[in-house]
């Protein structure tokens, strides 16, 4: 009985000390396209963040009778980033119906003080394809991005200096050998 009572303990001891294996959380995505219907890894936008995106003039669309439709969250849908500092949590935030455009979406990056629980719009534009880039120390990611017509292509990139800032600026014909 008694070396039973020990074993038992020995078993909860050892449960205890090591936990089971959890499935690590994915790592985020980092390349994003009007193709696609969602991120890779939707999420839950915090309230804070929901809000923001929800009085963003991209947000807006007519009702038809001069009204704007109440935004809802399946218009949205939210890849958490890796977190730039404590309490800071980032999202790129890509629009799904009825804010999609032909070949063309509206993507945010919004960060969110847990602290505070305050959100704010870091960056927003429509275009076709967003890709992210850790190169600064300061955490948060250069975002690239392409849009295109029929004929033309315009690809941007922004850096983050306590702001965003348009860093790089190309537009050039597609099929053409160099760029204007």
């Amino acid at each position: 009985m008694l070396r039973n009572a020990s074993l038992l303990t020995l078993v909860v001891i050892l449960a205890i000390s090591h936990p089971h294996a959890q499935k690590p959380a994915p790592i985020p995505q980092r390349e994003f396209t009007a193709e696609d219907d969602a991120v890779h890894h939707p999420g839950r936008l915090p309230d804070s963040a929901f809000n923001a995106l929800a009085h963003d003039k991209a947000s807006k669309i007519d009702g038809g009778d001069g009204s704007l439709v109440t935004p809802a969250r399946d218009w949205y849908s939210a890849e958490k980033l890796r977190p730039p500092a404590p309490n800071i949590e980032l999202y790129m935030v890509m629009a799904r119906a009825p804010l999609t455009g032909a070949n063309v979406d509206t993507f945010w990056l919004v960060q969110n003080n847990t602290r505070t629980q305050r959100a704010t719009i870091l960056w927003t534009m429509p275009t076709h394809s967003v890709s992210l880039r850790y190169t600064s120390d300061s955490g948060y990611p250069e975002i690239n991005t392409v849009g295109m017509s029929s004929v033309h292509v315009w690809e941007s990139t922004f850096r983050y200096r306590g702001k965003y800032v348009l860093a790089r600026a190309e537009d050039y014909d597609i099929g053409s050998r160099g760029h204007h």
